[in-house]
Order: structure tokens, then C-alpha cells, then sequence
């Protein structure tokens, strides 16, 4: 009787021990592999450049003649510049994960 009843427990134990491990290893992974990534990203931008340059000299003219003479003239230059950069970025990340449900007994 004794032996019979040690039989069973041995029995019930590895038995208990398979079912665990076929379970455990069912729930660890994913049975078509379907987990998916998806990542959008849109950029914009734009830039705007406006230069502008104004040169005169009055209409004057400078001649020097003869030893240590000099001629000086003038001349105005003005220059404007505006640079506008504007940029947008939207990123949207989203991750996808299949479920894996194990059915016993049905």
C-alpha cells in the first residue's frame, strides 16, 4: 500500500510538473510573432530671406595733381537683412502587441 501510494504522488508530481512547465512556456511567447512598431514623423519648414542693398556716392568725382596732393570722396552703402526660419515637427510613435490567449480544455 505504501508503495502504490508513493507511485501516485511521484506520478501526480511530475505530472503537476509538466503541465507547469508547458504552461509556462506557452504564456513566454507570442505565437505568430506579431508585435509591430509604427512611427510617423512629418516635418515643416519653411524660410524666408529678404535682403536689400543701397550704394551712392552723391555723384561726386575726386582728382588730385601734382606732389603730396590728395582727393578724397564718399560713398554711403546700406544693406538690410531679415531671415525667418520657421519649422514644425510631428511625431507620433505607437506600438502594437498581439495578445496570445491559451484555451484548455475547450
Amino acid at each position: 500500500m505504501n508503495r502504490a501510494f508513493s507511485m501516485l504522488l511521484t506520478v501526480a508530481l511530475v505530472g503537476s510538473l509538466m503541465f507547469m512547465g508547458f504552461a509556462g512556456t506557452a504564456a513566454a511567447g507570442v505565437a505568430d510573432n506579431g508585435d509591430e512598431q509604427s512611427n510617423t514623423a512629418g516635418v515643416s519648414q519653411s524660410q524666408t530671406v529678404t535682403q536689400e542693398a543701397t550704394s551712392s556716392s552723391d555723384g561726386s568725382f575726386a582728382v588730385a595733381v601734382g606732389d603730396d596732393a590728395e582727393a578724397n570722396t564718399g560713398s554711403s552703402v546700406t544693406q538690410d537683412t531679415t531671415n525667418t526660419q520657421n519649422t514644425t515637427v510631428e511625431q507620433t510613435n505607437t506600438n502594437f502587441e498581439d495578445l496570445f490567449v491559451l484555451g484548455v480544455g475547450t
